[in-house]
């Protein structure tokens, strides 16, 4: 009986062995293949001057390569109107902060009616103006929420529909919905790199208990990786607008949102706020491509002019991020990656926003 075990111990052991290093040559090549495939991340990161050593890029690029939650997906549940939306009632990781969605799918507490003597901020817009790799209560709407309601003397609440990866034509038709529910005094419209730039793949809707857990450190392996991108043309999944995955929102060309309908959602969002009985602020967002010695591509200069153009329009108060981030002293201290605001950006642009507000006035007294 001894002699019989011996040599199927030994068979076992020989297969353990020839399975391990079948898996550790898989990896070995798919490593392989993977340096020699062009890069995905097309981060327009500045050139340095006189406010960015190379030194300091060079740990930026390395500070965002490490997070180890890079592309961990955000629940998202499909939504008839808008494509997606937040999963109600969802609480996730992400970028090192624990985000939590109210019952209707929007980010913080459930919104309560607005009382008599409340004034409310409300902001629309994509993953800046959501908040990415930030906390709630250190957000920028929620930030001027305290500021003013310190210089105003009253409550000032803050309600947050910023949703990653919506444009101003989706931003636009959530307005519309939501905003006679939220009754908000201020309409905050931050809408700009998800009308820019093109998303190179569409995101999934999935049941993802079991796949999110695991996927940051699946990605520690290049055979998953590789082969994630090999298959992802043939993935069968629901599949929304927009990707919160690997991938950058990739190189400037055609935008996602044509210019002239990005002016025509502008004006739209300030026509909702005047039916709403609120007044309309414009939030121009920045980004580290500000701190270049080369300017921003025309293209988001374009939109960022489009969005003032409609501020004129409408005699509405404009929060100039650029302007704002460009005084500071390390303006790319003040950003998590390459378009998304760190706590110290946000608190930035809250401080920027309550100094904007504060001297355009709250809004009259209803009538009794």
């Amino acid at each position: 009986m001894t002699s019989g075990r011996a040599p199927l111990a030994r068979r076992l052991l020989w297969g353990v062995l020839a399975a391990g290093l079948a898996v550790w040559g898989l990896e070995w090549g798919a490593a392989g293949i993977e340096r020699l495939l062009p890069t995905r991340r097309t981060l327009p990161t500045p050139s340095p001057h006189q406010n960015a050593t190379p030194t300091a890029l060079q740990e930026a690029e390395r500070a965002l390569a490490a997070q180890p939650d890079w592309g961990t997906q955000i629940p998202l549940a499909e939504d008839p109107d808008l494509g997606w939306a937040l999963k109600p009632g969802a609480t996730f990781q992400g970028a090192g902060v624990t985000v939590r969605i109210n019952a209707r799918g929007e980010r913080g507490p459930d919104m309560l009616p607005r009382q008599p003597g409340e004034e409310r901020l409300l902001a629309v817009g994509d993953s800046s103006i959501f908040g990415d790799g930030v906390e709630q209560h250190e957000v920028f709407l929620s930030v001027a929420a305290r500021l003013l309601e310190q210089a105003w003397g009253v409550r000032v609440s803050a309600v947050n529909l910023g949703v990653p990866g919506y444009d101003s034509g989706q931003s636009a038709r959530q307005l519309v919905r939501e905003g006679p529910r939220a009754n908000p005094t201020w309409v905050v419209v931050g809408n700009l790199w998800s009308d820019v730039y093109r998303a190179d793949a569409a995101s999934a809707v999935a049941d993802s208990r079991y796949v999110v857990p695991l996927r940051p450190h699946l990605r520690r392996f290049a055979t998953y990786r590789l082969l994630r991108r090999l298959l992802e043309p043939f993935l069968v999944t629901h599949r929304v607008g927009w990707a919160d995955s690997d991938d950058d929102f990739g190189t400037l060309g055609a935008t996602r949102i044509p210019l002239p309908a990005y002016l025509a959602n502008m004006r739209t969002m300030a026509d909702t706020a005047e039916r709403l009985g609120s007044r309309v602020a414009f939030l121009v967002l920045p980004a580290p491509t500000d701190r270049d010695v080369v300017p921003p591509p025309s293209t988001v200069l374009a939109f960022r002019a489009a969005m003032r153009q409609v501020a004129t329009e409408r005699d509405a108060p404009v929060l100039d991020g650029p302007a704002l981030f460009a005084q500071a002293e390390n303006g790319l201290g003040l950003f998590k990656d390459h378009v998304h605001p760190n706590v110290q950006g946000h608190l930035l642009l809250g401080v920027g926003l309550a100094d904007l507000l504060r001297d355009a006035g709250p809004p009259p007294p209803e009538p009794e």
